[in-house]
């Protein structure tokens, strides 16, 4: 602002001058403005700045222009510098008199496509501009006229609709959405609109927002500034600069709507943007050319590197990034958002492949190949090659010019519909042990070579099998007296003790489930899918140090008998380790032997009523809780029941079932869901659960997923016996003498006797493969065991002092195990539960 510079100026001197001997100048203010300066200026305006036009949109622009002095008609001089003759047509400035505000037109009906234009305009006669003003009196515009096009289905030529999939399907559902860009110098910038509507037909934006919100991009078409703007794969690199999410985070609800004062946006963005938002230095410009090259630096240039890509056949994946200012940011997963758009034909030519451990002489290659794989070429090279051996092995093996290479067609390899890949498995053999390289190579139908893949494994032939054995020792006993607050009813000690042992995984698991399905229980502790049964590496230092390893199995049911199962590995080959011990104490005490529970939710008979079972009643002197056991999905039913205050309690618990969209389903007492469910979708909580006179069990719950949808309140019932009168399954109907009545005659001694029998014999098999659709979806359990990992290892014969340190181990049932076991026929069957 020029009078404060000029004061500033003034002050400057003076003190200058008072530091100095020399005699002080006089102070000579500039000369003032002409008399009856107009003081014209350009106010603050969106008219200003850099512009995208596109051609169909009118070539011109209106500034506003004011003046402090609104005395007579003028005509204002105008000067201005063009970066290009020619292109810009300035109009007249005017003001009538009187008038205060008024507009100055350019015009600029020659400029091209794809050229950036830019102007400066400026009043600097003094008879109009004052020199002192702090308000502008140049202004600076420029204009790219684009040509925005459709991205299109190849078949019908129309705009192509995009179906996008994310990790939010679960919550919003896949999203559809039409894309347009315009290219300038190989960049083309593009924006996702959605073509969604809610339920009432109103337009939604991108993840289901606000109809504002769009998905913008920046699509690398060819290189820039030097430096390759593609993957490992040849695809174009696609960049989502920092835009807003359409949801806010509100007072701990990330997803808060509507808004309040104290809300904050989110902002989603990809790989490079989220690090700069994080402080970190991508270059000069922040983006733009250099962020690659930034990435390069880092030696992350092998398609590792999480950036979105166009894959040139109507596929688009990004790597979202999620930030709350404030808070800071996370990602779901790399390349968890695909855009798919229809009109194109999709083709799969991906290949991957894990080695397991030696089986009677023979590698195991397992394979997880694109449907569109027609064979797999795979050989095997002695020793651990590099990169560049690896690509100029995959070479020789696509040119068909490898002698070792052996050729599988994939017309045996099972489907897998869920991931829609293809699953098989092969096996190969060498003349000695060793370290080898296994390099593939995927081809398609014509026998053109698409993809390669490699990895590296220990081969052990037969007559080395003892050389390189695993050697470990399992061993259980009872829980030595010094560790306080553990019992022989619910408590064991194990440990481990091995030489060169490299990775161990432990499973606490009851012995009549684990002798009924070795096989299954080995393949599912083996994969560690959820990783809940890998030792850390102190652990397995420990086992390989002088006293083994040493831990504590708690919160285990009385006189129950359980196996240690262990997995281990040196490295070369691999083992399973058993240890069997069997805890002190009585069974549960029955509480009644021909109890009925109602099903009024999730769990209906043919006709879409409640669903009668007779469950016994248990009672858990460890622990004091009640539990109906293979309940549902074949899980226990726990609560807690207070005599003296008759108060029923039921804690949030998995039910067994998994939702296919949203995950899954938790049960608990209704006025104990959290507080957010119940604001987030209106609960009507029910009320407490209670028993009555009788000692019969009133439930009132409420179902949650772990997506984040609310599935019900409903009422549920215990009756003691089977007999007696059944109440009605309204959600919260009052249970009483009339409705003892009428269903005492109907149902009480049909569900007693039929249910009985029936799910006797039955409901072994029907809750291990489920009710319904989702029963398939039901998966084998592993049950796990509170642990904690010792952190102090000396002396042996395990007298030593361990400081305790808690896992706290949450039961969460495998949901499958991995492609590789599947491969190996090791699968998880619906019918052992």
């Amino acid at each position: 602002m020029k009078r404060f510079r000029y004061f500033f100026l003034a002050l400057a001197s003076l003190a200058l001058a008072a530091s100095c001997t020399q005699k002080e100048e006089p102070f000579e203010p500039g000369e003032p403005d002409i008399a009856g300066c107009y003081g014209v200026y350009f106010p603050v305006q969106d008219a200003t700045g850099p512009h995208t036009y596109d051609p169909t949109m009118p070539t011109t622009i209106e500034f506003t222009v004011k003046r402090t002095n609104s005395s007579g008609a003028i005509t204002v001089p105008v000067s201005y510098t063009e970066s290009e003759a020619g292109i810009f047509q300035v109009g007249t400035l005017s003001f009538a008199d009187g008038q205060e505000e008024t507009t100055l037109k350019v015009d600029f009906p020659n400029a091209g496509t794809g050229i950036n234009y830019s102007l400066s305009l400026l009043v600097d006669d003094p008879q109009y501009a004052s020199k002192y003003s702090d308000s502008a009196i140049s202004v600076d515009f420029s204009v790219l006229r684009v040509e925005w096009v459709d991205f299109l289905n190849p078949v019908t030529k129309e705009p192509a609709i995009f179906t996008i999939n994310s990790r939010w399907d679960s919550m919003f559902g896949p999203m559809r959405a039409k894309l347009k860009y315009y290219e300038v110098n190989g960049i083309r910038t593009g924006v996702f609109t959605s073509i969604d509507t809610d339920k009432s037909g109103n337009a939604e934006g991108m993840w289901h927002s606000v109809p504002s919100v769009d998905l913008k991009i920046t699509w690398y078409v060819a290189d820039q500034s030097g430096v390759s703007h593609k993957n490992s794969e040849g695809n174009d690199f696609v960049e989502l600069p920092k835009q807003y999410f359409g949801y806010d985070y509100n007072n701990g609800d990330w997803l808060a709507v509507p808004l309040d004062k104290a809300a904050t946006p989110i902002f989603v963005y990809d790989y490079p943007w989220y690090w700069v938002e994080r402080g970190y230095d991508w270059g000069s410009d922040g983006m733009g050319a250099n962020w690659l090259a930034e990435a390069n630096a880092t030696g992350q240039t092998d398609g590792s590197y999480p950036a979105g890509y166009y894959d040139g056949n109507g596929g688009f994946y990004f790597n979202i990034y999620f930030y709350i200012p404030g808070m800071g940011g996370w990602s779901p997963d790399n390349y968890g958002t695909v855009a798919i758009a229809d009109g194109f034909t999709r083709v799969d030519y991906s290949l991957d492949m894990e080695l397991d451990y030696v089986q009677d002489g023979v590698l195991p290659v397992y394979f997880t190949a694109g449907v569109d794989v027609a064979t797999i070429k795979v050989a095997g090279f002695e020793g651990e090659l590099t990169a560049t051996q690896i690509a100029n092995k995959a070479e020789t093996i696509a040119a068909g010019e490898e002698p070792n290479a052996v050729s599988i067609s994939t017309e045996d390899f099972e489907l897998d519909e869920e991931e829609n890949v293809l699953i098989g498995a092969s096996g190969l053999t060498f003349e000695k042990s060793g370290t080898y390289t296994i390099v593939a190579v995927s081809f398609d139908a014509d026998g053109k070579a698409q993809v390669s893949t490699s990895a590296v494994h220990t081969y052990v032939s037969g007559d080395d099998t003892e050389e390189y054995a695993v050697n470990l020792t399992v061993g259980a006993e009872a829980t030595p007296e010094r560790y306080e607050g553990y019992d022989g009813k619910t408590s064991f000690a194990f440990y481990l003790v091995g030489k060169d042992v490299t990775e161990a995984h432990v499973a606490i698991v009851e012995a009549a489930k684990y002798d009924a399905n070795v096989e299954n229980y080995q393949a599912i502790v083996k994969a560690d899918e959820d990783e809940e049964f890998a030792l850390s590496a102190d652990a397995i230092k420990a086992v390989n140090g002088e006293g083994g390893y040493y831990d504590i199995a708690s919160g285990l049911a009385a006189n129950t008998e359980y196996v240690v199962l262990v997995w281990a590995t040196n490295g070369d080959e691999e083992t399973f380790g058993t240890a069997r011990f069997t805890t002190e104490g009585l069974p549960n005490e029955v509480v009644a032997e021909n109890g009925a529970y109602v099903y009024t939710l999730f769990f209906t008979d043919e006709d879409g009523g409640p669903y009668y079972d007779s469950i016994p009643l248990e009672l858990n002197p460890n622990n004091g809780n009640y539990e109906l056991k293979n309940w549902g999905y074949g899980v226990t039913f726990t609560f807690s029941y207070d005599k003296e205050t008759g108060k029923v309690s039921v804690p949030l618990q998995y039910v067994g079932y998994t939702h296919p969209q949203y995950g899954r389903v938790f049960v608990g007492d209704s006025n104990a869901i959290p507080q957010a469910y119940i604001d987030a979708y209106e609960i009507d909580v029910e009320p407490q659960s209670f028993v009555d006179e009788d000692g019969n069990f009133h439930f009132y719950l409420s179902y949650i997923t772990e997506g984040g949808a609310y599935a019900g309140t409903d009422y549920e019932f215990y009756l003691l016996d089977g007999e007696s009168d059944i109440p009605s399954d309204e959600p919260g109907d009052e249970p009483g003498d009339d409705t003892g009545d009428d269903t005492g005659d109907d149902t009480g001694d049909d569900t007693g006797d039929d249910t009985g029998d029936d799910t006797g014999s039955d409901t072994g098999d029907d809750s291990g493969e489920g009710e319904g659709e989702g029963a398939g979806e039901a998966a084998f359990h592993v049950e796990i065991a509170k642990t904690f990992q010792s952190a102090s290892y000396t002396g042996r014969n395990h007298e030593r002092e361990v400081k305790a340190v808690s896992m706290t181990a949450t039961y969460l049932a495998p949901q499958k195990i991995s492609h590789s076991f599947k491969a190996a026929k090791v699968e998880i069957r619906p019918e052992f539960r």
